[in-house]
């Protein structure tokens, strides 16, 4: 079974969707600007693992405009790091823009990576103008599926804890995934990324209230002007 393994690891292989060890590695090998970016890859998970977070990293470690978004399975994953790195940085406008293209056009995002875009896309979509179309749209019940079985992560509780407040305006099942997210913090490996979502929340908290206060006075002027 190893040496099956190997082989199906090592020989350069393209296994749709994505490739394998030995076809990255090739490509690494002939191409510089292929082998720069798998370093900057590494480099931005080393400095994950420092506590770094991926706002403060040098901006053009994430171009996602000098990197082909559909032919290259490697680039997904770059162009999913510039879409968080727009999260971190409470750019919510770019982080939608970057995961509306990869959504739409990269065939190389699959699975949990998608499922994570899809959830930057909602979140964005719920502090925004949270339109009920929107959000339903983009849920499929692959990614119902998967929010499902990941929530025990910070980043789902978090998204979980703003959908609640502003798709279903339920403030007692929000704060249970508050205190699932204190829980799940506790042992997450990455201080950066535990910081960033703690801002997303207390970002989510203040917009709900802003939201809420003036849903209160718009009801109240209109009840005074029908008076």
């Amino acid at each position: 079974m190893g040496v099956i393994f190997a082989l199906i690891n090592g020989v350069p292989l393209y296994i749709y969707p994505i490739n394998n060890d030995g076809l990255n590695a090739l490509k690494i090998k002939r191409d510089y600007k292929t082998k720069r970016d798998f370093w900057i890859k590494l480099k931005i998970n080393e400095q994950l693992a420092k506590g770094k977070r991926l706002r403060d990293m040098p901006a053009e470690w994430f171009g996602v405009e000098n990197r082909d978004h559909t032919s290259n399975p490697m680039n997904a994953a770059f162009n999913i790091l510039a879409c968080m790195r727009a999260m971190d940085a409470l750019d919510f406008e770019t982080a939608k823009k970057i995961g509306h293209y990869l959504l739409a056009h990269d065939k190389n995002l699959i699975g949990i990576s998608r499922h994570n875009v899809t959830m930057v896309m909602i979140f964005c979509e719920l502090i925004g103008e949270n339109r009920f179309y929107n959000i339903e749209t983009l849920e499929s019940k692959d990614f119902k599926k998967y929010i499902q079985a990941s929530s025990k992560l910070p980043e789902v509780n978090r998204f979980l804890y703003a959908y609640e407040l502003f798709y279903h305006h339920d403030e007692q099942k929000a704060q249970k995934h508050l205190k699932d997210f204190e829980k799940a913090a506790r042992n997450y490996p990455y201080e950066g990324a535990i910081e960033n979502e703690r801002e997303l929340l207390a970002y989510a908290q203040k917009t709900y209230k802003e939201k809420c206060k003036k849903a209160y006075v718009s009801q109240f002027n209109n009840i005074r002007t029908d008076s």
